[in-house]
């Protein structure tokens, strides 16, 4: 599925940003419009912020999701739906890995206890969900052993036992939400001043410059693109 974003979602195709632009899934531009690809100096910082918003968003949409669940009804850690709660701390993590994305996202705007709790989430996601490295599951190796006054001391088999905690209660999730609509924030603000900012680079270059442009396309879904590096 090809799905192109940009800030606010009830702005029309012409104004200079707005959230979910009428590409739509199919790439094919509205009618009455030649959509092409920009590349100003201004347009990388541009993507890389739309993708590190698309990051937290899906964070706090998946975040939602596991939140409105009743966590007394999940059948122990291989419950399904806890791939909710991993994923959210996945995706929030990754908005702030040192990739081959050139925007960072700031904590300065965040409180003292707020960037703990930043913390708290990227290192739940680097020792916890992305690596087994963490005090809060382990696994032990058990030997179950005869204790009656009427059967005599034995060993009677071993076995194992794997032991995790889950992490996610309301204490958690609440300032999940509201850390990632902090950010949410931030980066639309940010986008908005670099949409300013690329209109003004384009009006630079003038209409024939513009109008040279190659069009837009819907990126194709290869297997071999998997191995490659982002651009």
């Amino acid at each position: 599925m090809y799905q192109s974003t940009e800030a606010d979602p009830h702005a029309p195709h012409s104004r200079t940003f707005g959230r979910t632009s009428e590409l739509g899934a199919t790439g094919i531009a509205p009618s009455g419009y030649r959509v092409v690809e920009v590349d100003t100096p201004s347009s990388a910082q541009l993507r890389d912020l739309a993708s590190l918003r698309r990051d937290i968003e899906l964070a706090e949409v998946y975040l939602g999701a596991f939140a409105a669940l009743d966590l007394d009804e999940l059948v122990g850690s291989r419950d399904p739906r806890l791939a909710l709660w991993h994923s959210a701390v996945v995706f929030y993590g990754r908005a702030f890995n040192q990739g081959v994305r050139r925007a960072r996202l700031s904590i300065e705007e965040l409180n003292e206890d707020e960037r703990e709790f930043h913390q708290y989430l990227i290192d739940l996601r680097n020792k916890h969900v992305a690596h087994a490295v963490n005090e809060f599951e382990h696994t032990v190796v058990v030997a179950y052993l005869t204790d009656s006054s009427f059967a005599r001391r034995a060993i009677t088999r071993t076995g194992q036992a794997h032991i995790e905690l889950l992490l996610a209660d309301d204490d958690v999730t609440t300032p999940f939400a509201n850390l990632c609509k902090r950010h949410i924030v931030q980066i639309n603000r940010k986008i908005k001043d670099l949409h300013l900012q690329v209109r003004r680079e384009l009006d630079a270059l003038g209409l024939d410059a513009v109008y040279s442009f190659p069009e837009s396309n819907a990126p194709e879904a290869r297997r071999e693109n998997v191995s490659k590096r982002r651009k």
